[in-house]
């Protein structure tokens, strides 16, 4: 079905909207779109391994990012959005049961 026709007069932006709106979140894009930001994909995924960032400094802690990579995303339009509060709590205990055969 056509995206019009889900969304009368919205012809599907509501969809490219929030995909471009993950892009330019760094806690948040895809390595794809960080490898587009001119990151070679072993450093694209050295910087999604260590998300989620709170602040532009944390990310010069990754191995391979300068300054100048610092600007360079910053000039593509990506920011530092708030981390996901799911994906900062621990998870919760639990116990493993083995049933004796």
């Amino acid at each position: 079905m056509p995206a019009a026709s889900l969304f009368p007069g919205r012809h599907g932006t509501l969809a490219v909207d929030a995909r471009c709106k993950s892009m330019k979140d760094l806690n948040s894009a895809s390595l794809a779109d960080i490898s587009a930001a001119g990151f070679d994909p072993v450093l694209a995924r050295e910087v999604g391994f260590w998300r989620p960032y709170q602040t532009w400094d944390q990310l010069l802690l990754v191995g391979g990012v300068d300054e100048a990579a610092l600007e360079r995303l910053q000039r593509r339009g990506f920011e530092i959005g708030s981390p996901n509060q799911d994906a900062l709590t621990p998870p919760k205990p639990f116990r493993l049961s083995v049933s004796a055969r």
